[in-house]
């Protein structure tokens, strides 16, 4: 719930009584120690040590109801998906973290998730840097990147399933290989994604496409079709590979844009567009396939952004499995906002809003009311909310044993220390009861 109110701020700071700085709701039903005492020593499942192999079950069951709860009941997926990898960030010292200097987070858990384009997380995969991808199917003759493709894949189809073909997934080169998109083919999936040497694009497609420049042959393309894969060797402000399912490779689809994004490259290919001044505006052309992986590969990068706004994850923990327990509740905070987002048609709340009011609903909640904790009493205002109860006390009131002797707040303005067996609750102060 601390993690839930917008803003990435130390702990202590949601319990600070200070005039200057907002009363966080959370300070009215846990107090901070206690809150650190049930962080310290939270476990999701039942006691007992796992096997090596299995460490990822630690977040069960959240992970198989984060699965379960997305479904074509509550959001009907678009056509244009994604599949890319993730890193959690984590500096603790765990044998399943990995190091990526690459990625922003540098050092923490994989995951390879499922996404769509606005950042909506359908499904996932835990990695470790030892026991690779957990919880993966057998896919025999498909190396460990495509067979996370294919797992991902049968389980889209199998929890929201559509008239074939119908989904189209984007895939950068780390995955792509010209047996996986024929394969997911054969499936009724189509594929779209860039490719690297030793992918299966034929060798005289690699020749033309290390021989093609930006100054030289910009728009330029060249394409052969090996089975039901299109293999496409394209110059744009380099020489790219791509393979595509989803692109007819009969004609020639481009969409276009400004050159001035391009400084230097060649207007062989380019088009005029209306006048301006004296001359013309020209625009560059880029392959339809390429635009189309520019516009829905970024689903993964999209979540990962959402998700670090406004954070629930902290990155040194006494338990190495939390920050997969902070991924889930941050991805589960953040498919709730892109859910409302498409569903609001009134005024919208902005994203630190809605995670605003998500906290304060689950303080609202008949369980956290239970909990209501007796408001601190500071000594400016000890006599006077004392005084002012002590007044409003009659016979209609009900008394209630306590389990330990406390101070009457009473009793403490005439300086009386008394040590009560049953006492009123009343705008939560305890008034003594005489004996």
């Amino acid at each position: 719930m601390i993690g839930a109110q917008p803003g990435s701020r130390d702990l202590a700071y949601y319990w600070n009584q200070q005039d200057s700085l907002p009363d966080w709701p959370v300070a009215e039903y846990i107090s901070r120690d206690r809150f650190q005492q049930i962080s310290r020593y939270l476990k999701l499942n039942k006691p007992g040590d796992l096997p090596d192999s299995q460490w990822y079950k630690k977040v069960e069951p959240l992970a198989t109801k984060f699965r379960e709860a997305t479904t074509a009941e509550l959001y009907e997926l678009p056509q244009n998906l994604s599949i890319d990898e993730q890193l959690i960030k984590f500096k603790g010292r765990s044998k399943h973290t990995i190091q990526m200097n690459s990625k922003a987070a540098e050092q923490g858990y994989k995951i390879y998730s499922l996404c769509c384009a606005n950042g909506y997380m359908i499904d996932f995969r835990f990695t470790s840097g030892q026991q690779k991808i957990a919880q993966l199917g057998s896919y025999p003759g498909f190396s460990q990147s495509e067979s996370v493709v294919l797992d991902l894949a049968y389980s889209l189809l199998k929890r929201f399933p559509q008239p074939r073909p119908f989904y189209v997934l984007h895939l950068d080169n780390f995955f792509t290989t010209r047996a996986l998109y024929q394969e997911l083919y054969e499936l009724g999936i189509g594929a779209n994604g860039t490719a690297k040497a030793g992918s299966g694009i034929p060798k005289e497609l690699a020749c033309l496409g290390e021989a093609m420049t930006k100054q030289n042959n910009h728009g330029e393309w060249f394409n052969y079709v090996v089975d039901s894969v299109n293999c496409i060797a394209f110059c744009d402000s380099a020489s790219k590979a791509m393979m595509t399912t989803v692109h007819d490779p009969t004609v020639e689809e481009y969409a276009y844009f400004d050159a001035v994004r391009r400084p230097g490259a060649s207007l062989k290919h380019a088009k005029s567009i209306e006048p301006i001044n004296n001359g013309s505006k020209k625009q560059l052309r880029k392959l339809l396939a390429l635009d189309d992986y520019n516009q829905h590969m970024s689903g993964s990068d999209n979540h990962a952004k959402l998700n670090s706004f406004y954070s629930t994850a902290q990155h040194y923990h006494r338990r190495n499995w939390l920050p997969l327990f902070y991924l889930l509740l941050d991805a589960a905070v953040t498919n709730a906002y892109i859910l409302y987002k498409l569903g609001a048609r009134t005024a919208k709340l902005s994203h630190a809003e809605f995670q605003e009011q998500i906290a304060r609903g689950l303080l609202q909640a008949p369980g956290a009311i239970l909990r209501h904790r007796r408001p601190k009493l500071t000594p400016k205002n000890r006599n006077s909310r004392a005084k002012s109860v002590r007044k409003s006390v009659s016979k209609g009131h009900s008394w209630t044993k306590l389990d330990s002797y406390r101070n009457c707040q009473v009793c403490s303005k005439n300086r009386k220390r008394g040590r009560p067996r049953k006492a009123l609750q009343e705008a939560g102060i305890l008034l003594m009861l005489g004996t």
